[in-house]
């Protein structure tokens, strides 16, 4: 069975849309005027310091591959020591 599209109403970012206002910079395409991007597969996550000070880094994970809470070593510049750092959710 031969499942043809009609490709006339889909088109890639290219010259054709550099007319229209307000399109986004990122690679995206745009179907019947609707303008489409994907979401980001990598969201940002906080790493407090299990110890108390204070201290966070702010590092990027894959939810869909990895949807344990991350816990690393990391410096504490506050402590001068190497802590664990766990993942909180980001406020």
């Amino acid at each position: 069975m031969d499942m043809a599209i009609d490709m006339s109403s889909f088109f890639f970012y290219d010259e054709r849309v550099a007319g229209v206002e307000n399109l986004p910079p990122a690679p995206c395409f745009v179907f019947r005027g609707l303008v489409v991007m994907a979401k980001p597969s990598r969201i940002a996550v906080r790493l407090v310091s299990e110890e108390g000070s204070g201290s966070f880094y702010i590092a990027k994970k894959n939810p869909t591959q990895k949807p344990e809470k991350m816990a690393v070593r990391k410096y504490d510049a506050r402590l001068r020591k190497h802590v664990l750092f766990r993942e909180q959710k980001m406020k």
